[in-house]
C-alpha cells in the first residue's frame, strides 16, 4: 500500500482531536470492542509477567490516552491525536507508520482500537517488529473484511479494501483480510501465540439490519463460533497476540 496519505491522516487527527470519550456506553457495538480488549488484555497481564517489570517498556500506539491496565514499569502513550494525550505521563504523538522511537526498545506494544485500520498494515507492522525487542509481545486489533458486514460487496475477504464503515457517525478505513494479517506478521519476524475473533454473528444481523445497537447483543454467541476452525473466516475483528522471533 505505500504509506497513507497526509490529507487522510490529517482529517483522522481532526476527528479525534474532537472526541472526547473514545468509549461511549450508549455505543453498545463498540463497548462490545473495548470489553473483548480489556479481556484479552486482561489474559496478557496474567501471561507475561513482564508488564508488571520495572525495567520493561510498554508502547500503546493510538492510545488516545487511555489506559487498559496500570504496570509498574515505563509506558509510553502515542496518538496521531495531539489533544488526546493531555495527562498522559509519557505522550508522544505520532504517526504508527513512522515511530520515533529506537530499535528494539520496547517489551510490549499494544495497538488496539482499532488504530491500525486508518494505516497501512504493511507499513504499521514494519514499525512495531522495528521497535519490539526480541522476544517482545504485540497485541493487534484488527477489522476485518472477512466480517460478514461486507457480505455481497467486492470488499469481502479481499487482502486490502477501503470500505464504509461507523464509528462516531460514518467513517471511511481500509480493512484487511484475516490471511493478510497473518502473512504480514510472519513476515516482519512474529509469530502468533493467539487470537481473539469476535463480533461475528452479530455482523451478520448488522448486515441485514444495519442497525448496530441492534446487531450488538448477538456477540453474545461468539463464544461457541470461536470453537469452530473457521472463526476467523467470518469475524468481524481479531486481536492477534504475537512474540516476536529472537534476531
Amino acid at each position: 500500500m505505500g504509506y497513507t496519505d497526509s490529507s487522510y491522516v490529517a482529517r483522522i487527527r481532526r476527528k479525534y482531536n474532537e472526541i472526547r470519550q473514545i468509549w461511549d456506553r450508549a455505543d453498545r457495538w463498540h463497548a462490545r470492542v473495548r470489553q473483548e480488549i480489556e479481556e484479552e488484555i486482561r489474559l496478557v497481564e496474567k501471561d507475561f509477567a513482564l508488564i508488571h517489570t520495572s525495567k520493561s517498556v510498554v508502547i500503546d500506539v493510538g492510545s488516545a490516552g487511555n489506559s487498559y491496565f496500570e504496570p509498574r514499569c515505563l509506558r509510553i502513550d502515542v496518538d496521531v491525536a495531539d489533544r488526546s494525550l493531555f495527562g498522559a505521563l509519557h505522550a508522544v504523538c505520532a504517526n504508527a507508520e513512522m515511530l520515533p522511537f529506537r530499535r528494539q526498545s520496547a517489551d510490549l506494544i499494544l495497538c488496539v482500537g482499532p488504530v491500525i485500520n486508518y494505516c497501512s498494515l504493511d507499513e504499521v507492522v514494519s514499525e512495531l517488529a522495528s521497535v519490539t525487542k526480541p522476544s517482545g509481545i504485540l497485541v493487534l486489533h484488527v477489522e476485518l473484511s472477512n466480517s460478514w458486514e461486507y457480505l455481497g460487496t467486492r470488499a469481502w475477504r479481499t487482502d486490502v479494501a477501503f470500505v464504509r464503515s461507523f464509528y462516531k457517525g460514518a467513517e471511511d478505513y481500509w480493512v484487511y483480510s484475516d490471511s493478510y494479517v497473518r502473512r504480514a506478521l510472519a513476515t516482519y519476524g512474529f509469530s502468533i501465540a493467539r487470537v481473539r475473533y469476535f463480533h461475528m454473528l452479530s455482523s451478520l444481523a448488522y448486515r441485514i439490519t444495519g442497525q448496530a445497537n441492534l446487531s450488538a447483543p448477538l456477540a453474545w454467541a461468539d463464544v461457541f463460533f470461536r470453537q469452530l476452525p473457521f472463526c476467523g473466516s467470518i469475524a468481524d475483528s481479531a486481536i492477534f497476540v504475537a512474540r516476536r522471533e529472537g534476531l
